[in-house]
């Protein structure tokens, strides 16, 4: 680990004084593993959160050949020590430890942010669906006599549950009849699907354009 890291690594242990009998603690940005609820606010904090890690210059090969659990047990032991304990140390360690925590804090917001942003995608997906399935609703109550049909053909066949369909059904809506409603619900699917979609890159460009405005 080269000299020009030790500032970065030590400006972490810079902290508001404490309250009276309170502990001083590192930065919340790294301790905080919950990137908060889903939204687009929740990921610029994680990105500004990632980019402040990113902007200490760790090596991504730094510990290439540790065991893992190492680096782990390195990272518990800063975590749970005040900075004016992290202080203490000489250089050598504390630059270790220190280096372990921003070495895993960065793992852990990378994978958290992904995380997010895949929620964020799925919640797009869900609204979308809600939206379009409830102006579809609209339109069916709005088509004379369909709900009607309808209703007679099921109350009919529970009538009549071993009678030709051409004896049950068609006295109540012809062949014809049924044929163009198969159809329309036929086409309303697919026409179903693309306005999910269309909702759904409306949302995305109004995320992105919030997103990329902010963090550029």
């Amino acid at each position: 680990m080269t000299a020009s890291l030790n500032s970065p690594l030590d400006a972490l242990l810079v902290a508001e004084p404490p309250a009276e009998g309170e502990e001083e603690e590192l930065p919340l940005s790294l301790l905080r593993l919950d990137p908060g609820p889903v939204g687009v606010e929740s990921a610029l904090a994680e990105i500004a959160k990632l980019r402040a890690l990113r902007a200490i210059g760790l090596p991504s090969d730094l510990f290439e050949g540790y065991a893992p659990k190492l680096v782990e047990r390195l990272r518990r032991r800063v975590a749970a020590e005040s900075p004016s304990h992290i202080r203490q140390h000489p250089q050598a360690i504390r630059m270790t430890l220190l280096a372990a925590l921003v070495f895993q804090r960065t793992q852990e917001v990378t994978d958290a942010l992904v995380t997010l942003l895949i929620q964020i995608v799925h919640r797009i997906g869900k609204r979308a669906e809600r939206r379009v399935e409830a102006a579809y609703l609209n339109d069916l109550k709005r088509v004379a006599g369909k709900t009607r049909i309808l209703y007679r053909i099921a109350d009919a066949a529970l009538e009549h549950p071993d009678e030709p369909v051409r004896e049950v059904v068609f006295p109540i809506a012809n062949e014809q009849t049924l044929r163009d409603l198969v159809a329309e619900y036929k086409a309303q699917g697919g026409a179903y699907r693309q306005q999910v979609q269309e909702v759904m890159r409306s949302s995305y460009r109004h995320h992105y354009r919030h997103l990329h405005g902010s963090s550029g």
